[in-house]
């Protein structure tokens, strides 16, 4: 029987299942914790990405550096997100 391989964050990303699975979550199951909760994972999904695959960004169409700007920028309006979701 052949070898499947070690279980990586790359090869997670890259199957052709998983964005399936996520928009579905995104869209139909998170909505119901709040807006907190699906940009959490808006957020955490990019940084996955940027994480796993950086050589994807380093293309001449894109940047690295604008890449973790976004995911950096995803964060902090997560944060402004549960902030203004838990003190209003």
């Amino acid at each position: 029987m052949p070898s499947i391989g070690k279980p990586t964050l790359k090869k997670l990303l890259t199957n052709p299942c998983f964005p399936f699975g996520f928009v579905l979550s995104v869209f139909f199951i998170l909505p119901r914790y709040g807006s907190g909760v699906v940009m959490f994972a808006c957020a955490a999904l990019i940084s996955a990405y940027v994480f796993a695959m950086p050589e994807s960004f380093l293309s001449r169409g894109g940047s690295l550096l604008m890449a973790k700007c976004l995911a950096g920028g995803m964060w902090v309006l997560w944060a402004i997100v549960v902030a203004v979701n838990e003190f209003s």
